[in-house]
């Protein structure tokens, strides 16, 4: 029970970072469109796996086994906006929260990290779907 205990208080806390990188990549959309469709695909795929972890957190009696993947799945996936956001500059204008792209660096590494996000995001997804199936399935 403890255990998971851990993993919902571990994808609670991962929330806030995928939905700040929904943000992120919507800023890079406006700021580069070089390849807006892939940036768009991934940011509102990443929307809907926002959703499901929070509709995966409320449900009651989720295995351990579930959560420890889709802990595994968004912790890589957090990672990886880590990277894009390493790879853009961003420069605060107005108030400390209004941040602004500025330029993007790296524009080859930039897309190939956008198509790993985008594997991991439907990897994650996938493995909350046939959950969710699993459990109608009862």
């Amino acid at each position: 029970m403890a255990e998971v205990l851990g993993l919902v208080l571990g994808l609670v806390a991962l929330v806030p970072q995928l939905t700040a990188g929904v943000k992120m990549l919507r800023q890079i959309r406006n700021a580069d469109d070089r390849f807006p469709v892939e940036i768009d695909r991934l940011a509102c795929d990443l929307e809907l796996l926002v959703t499901f972890v929070e509709a995966l957190e409320a449900t009651p009696g989720v295995n351990e086994p579930v959560l420890q993947r889709c802990c595994e799945c968004c912790t890589q996936i957090a990672q990886g906006l880590d990277k894009v956001r390493g790879m853009v500059s961003l420069v605060t204008t107005g108030s400390k929260s209004k941040r602004v792209i500025r330029k993007i660096t790296g524009l080859p590494g930039l897309r190939t990290a956008v198509e790993a996000l985008q594997q991991n995001v439907t990897r994650a997804q996938m493995t909350m779907m046939m959950y969710v199936k699993s459990r109608s399935g009862r």
